[in-house]
């Protein structure tokens, strides 16, 4: 398959050659395979998570449409087990915050919180789901930086709601994915701004 061949006639013509190059056709060129379920020690270098996205993620996390870690960051989830020290140093400073007693300290209200909130007697007979992902983003964004409700700008809720939209729709040749793929892409440098100001 030539780079052009998936723009011809395929695709909305609203498409941008960028996001058709780094987006629609690394997807189509991808595969996911099935395989038997793995057996335990699950962390081992063969089952290594260096870069496991999609690939058409990748422009909703790196500027240049592809992992930049050295330039960008990287989260342990998407990173190797070979990079991240000895005996998954990296992994086991992230779960540091979240053992029991910080837990109990730092987020055991707010997550009880959320769970009243939602289960409160006002949305008996409303969708569930509809009502957890309302209330989503407070919790999310009061659990990392403390901060909920109107302190949270629109376009911070904007950018999660479009990250959603692309994992619920997932096709990058639907328009929807598009839009929301792109609108990630322009907000990212507030929202990075945003927590910058705030860590």
């Amino acid at each position: 398959m030539h780079k052009q061949d998936v723009s011809v006639g395929m695709l909305p013509p609203t498409f941008e050659p960028d996001y058709i190059r780094n987006a629609v056709r690394p997807f189509l060129l991808s595969s996911q395979g099935d395989g038997e379920r793995p057996m335990l020690p699950l962390i081992d270098l063969a089952l290594s998570k260096e870069n496991a996205a999609p690939p058409h993620f990748w422009g909703m996390l790196y500027e240049g449409w592809e992992p930049n870690p050295e330039e960008e960051g990287v989260s342990v989830f998407i990173q190797g087990y070979q990079d991240r020290g000895p005996d998954n140093e990296r992994k086991k400073i992230y779960m540091s915050a979240t053992t029991p007693d910080l837990y109990a300290a730092k987020y055991g209200d707010k997550v009880r919180g959320f769970l009243n909130q939602l289960f409160d007697e006002a949305n008996a007979g409303k969708p569930l789901m509809q009502q957890y992902y309302a209330n989503y983003f407070d919790l999310y964004w009061d659990l990392h930086l403390g901060i909920r409700g109107e302190a949270v700008p629109a376009e911070v809720r904007q950018i999660g709601t479009s990250f959603t939209a692309v994992l619920g729709h997932w096709y990058p040749t639907e328009e929807v994915v598009h839009e929301n793929i792109m609108r990630v892409r322009e907000l990212r440098p507030i929202l990075r701004e945003w927590i910058d100001k705030r860590v």
